[in-house]
């Protein structure tokens, strides 16, 4: 499956085997044993990386190493000088992509000086003469992103309050809370990674945003221009950046974007995991604090580069590898679980298995799962999905200047993504680890999560109230939750025992209940027999040591 949208496209290449005169072209990863680490020195990354690049792994205390270094030129003309086009060039698995016709080239590749590993990666229909590509320069793109830097300027916030269609998408997740404290993504800069944007240069949705855009590249055709080949980018990005009041408003509607292209909608062969691994080195190189990715892979136009269910582990999918090693450089993966859920598969696709990615999959506007939604568990038994937003039904942009609704976890993906954005200024102080574990406390579904809704629809703003300083026991949350009980979460500054009780206008106890806080921190609970409670106003309280918590409780 290459995006996650529940319509039904052509996978196969019409003619392949049955016109001989058509010219292939047959596609192989090529990796190399080595780097060359005196043109590309670790201690002077400001050659391959942005200036923004390294300072967010500054802030991570994350270090520069081997797998931030370009591949070695003296590997790439290698290639050339035996006649090989070479695609692109991918540091991380320090690897080229090749294209030759001859379709038992791995055999040569083997024999070069410096070749480690040969993989077949799929095999297209010959569009053009033949030409040779260069591979994506990153000290260009790098001069080019600091000159756009340098030519920025603040923008004014306007109200984000008139949402239009994307009132539900965005308010499901409490994202609207955030939108009225000012954190509509102005701080932050997503990288989207996707099969095109068709004509969203030319939507009105878009207008605001076409002048946030950092960067634009297609890996699949080498080219800058996206804004062509597939609409499907351009609905999963007005998810995001739709800023149309009255309109289409979408969750993140004044963060900085990077539009990238690594799905070929025409084929499905594994060559476009490497592009999509491409674009997210690209992404990293620029700087960019996410990545939202609407993709996913576990069939392909020939058999026998399926994947089978046994490798959802998390480490297997080349897809999978490269998501791992954008979680490792800093940037906070969001993916799609994927459309499987009624069908054969079943299960989430790659790179969704990968650990550090939250993994987003749909459900409806009564929070109910979308039957289509990919399930967990991975092969290793971990929760997936991680999360869940609106996904049937959700409002998005059509590449013919419309707004409409759509079915798939391509959409829930983007709509999560942008309100996570919103809290980027509070999160980026964090390790990803941490974020994921608050995202997954504030998650409707926190107490039981399971292979279907993983830990829920996050409270955005819970998620929020998580990164404030407190210095004394806090009540920070009562919500009612899928199970029809009230939950409460509280944050504590010690070590202890709550005592909960629950009385009545009257002043009658009708609950009481002992929790018992093990360190520090937040803790979330069910109030146990609350979904039993009349039509009331209760006070609820909270009582430890000398402490005492009191707030009114209403129950409608």
């Amino acid at each position: 499956m290459r995006f996650f949208v529940c319509t039904i496209l052509s996978l196969l290449l019409v003619g392949l085997t049955a016109n001989a005169q058509q010219k292939m072209v047959y596609k192989f990863a090529v990796f190399f044993t080595d780097k060359d680490t005196v043109t590309y020195s670790t201690s002077r990354p400001e050659s391959y990386l942005s200036a923004k690049a390294i300072k967010r792994k500054q802030q991570q205390y994350i270090g520069i190493d081997i797998h931030d270094i370009p591949v070695s030129l003296n590997h790439i003309q290698t290639l050339k000088n035996a006649g090989y086009n070479i695609h692109n060039t991918s540091r991380w698995f320090n690897c080229a992509i090749v294209f030759t016709g001859d379709k038992h080239a791995a055999d040569s590749l083997k024999k070069l000086a410096g070749v480690k590993q040969v993989i077949d990666v799929g095999y297209s229909v010959k569009k053009v003469v033949s030409q040779n590509n260069n591979p994506v320069e990153l000290d260009e793109m790098v001069a080019l992103l600091e000159q756009k830097f340098a030519k920025v300027k603040d923008k004014n916030k306007q109200d984000t309050n008139i949402y239009g269609a994307g009132f539900m998408q965005a308010d499901m997740i409490h994202a609207t809370s955030l939108h009225q404290m000012n954190f509509t993504g102005s701080d932050v800069t997503i990288a989207v990674i996707d099969a095109g944007y068709r004509n969203a240069n030319k939507h009105v949705v878009f207008k605001h945003a076409l002048k946030q855009i950092i960067a634009t590249y297609d890996f699949v055709d080498m080219e800058a221009n996206v804004f062509d080949n597939d609409d499907h980018g351009t609905a999963v990005w007005s998810c995001l950046a739709a800023n149309d009041s009255f309109n289409f408003i979408g969750t993140a509607p004044f963060a900085n974007y990077i539009l990238l292209r690594s799905e070929d909608a025409t084929t499905e062969f594994p060559v476009e995991e490497f592009y999509w691994a491409l674009a997210a080195e690209y992404a990293d190189s620029m700087g960019a604090d996410m990545i939202s990715s609407s993709l996913g892979y576990n069939e392909f136009d020939h058999d026998k580069y399926n994947y089978e269910h046994k490798q959802l582990d998390g480490k297997t999918a080349w897809i999978t590898q490269a998501a791992n090693w954008a979680s490792k450089k800093g940037l906070l993966v969001i993916n799609s679980a994927g459309n499987e859920g009624d069908n054969a598969w079943k299960q989430i696709a790659f790179p969704a298995d990968a650990s550090e990615v939250i993994t987003v999959g749909a459900v409806d506007k009564k929070q109910r799962l979308a039957g289509f939604s990919s399930i967990g568990l991975t092969a290793d038994g971990r929760i997936k999905p991680d999360l869940m937003a609106l996904g049937e039904n959700a409002t998005i942009a059509s590449d013919m200047g419309t707004i409409y609704e759509g079915d798939g976890t391509s959409y829930s993906c983007p709509v999560l993504a942008g309100g996570i954005a919103c809290l980027w200024p509070q999160f980026k102080k964090y390790p990803l680890v941490q974020i994921k574990q608050w995202l997954h406390l504030s998650g409707s579904y926190y107490y039981k999560p399971n292979k279907h809704f993983g830990y829920g629809v996050p409270n955005l703003y819970l998620a929020y109230q998580f990164t404030n300083n407190y210095s004394y026991d806090t009540l920070l949350d009562v919500s009612l939750l899928d199970d029809k009980n009230h939950h409460l979460t509280l944050f504590v500054n010690q070590k202890e025992k709550l005592k909960i009780t629950l009385t009545n206008a009257l002043g009658k106890q009708v609950l009481s209940q002992t929790e018992h806080a093990k360190q520090p921190g937040f803790i979330r609970f069910k109030l146990h027999g609350s979904k039993k409670l009349k039509h009331d106003v209760y006070t609820l309280h909270i009582i430890s040591d000398d402490k005492k918590v009191i707030q009114r409780l209403v129950v409608k």
